[in-house]
């Protein structure tokens, strides 16, 4: 199941549930912060490979092409983030760490 939300006019969501999932090299006119529920997903660009496991996800700066696949089933999370108007983030791909807050 694919499907996607515009959060505001800057930030999308795009979920991928599935059994397992390879995508087409494309790319985005906005950044791409990816992140795996569960399971992993692997991304590939022409400077390198990126594994994403549960608690991390990777930045992918805008009109970066890049392929998207797991080998087995995964649940993933896309924000597709508009950065026209933001300073300082970073031009290349990087992992972050992922800390999920259930609070009150």
């Amino acid at each position: 199941m694919k499907s996607g939300i515009n959060i505001t006019n800057e930030i999308a969501v795009i979920t991928h549930d599935e059994n397992r999932f390879s995508g087409p090299r494309h790319s985005h006119e906005e950044a791409q912060l990816l992140y795996a529920v569960s399971g992993v997903v692997s991304i590939r660009t022409d400077r390198g490979t990126w594994a994403v496991p549960p608690s991390r996800a990777v930045w992918l700066p805008p009109k970066l092409a890049h392929e998207t696949s797991s080998h087995a089933g995964v649940q993933f999370r896309s924000l597709l983030i508009d950065t026209s108007e933001i300073g300082g983030l970073p031009d290349e791909c990087l992992v972050v760490t992922i800390t999920l807050f259930c609070g009150n």
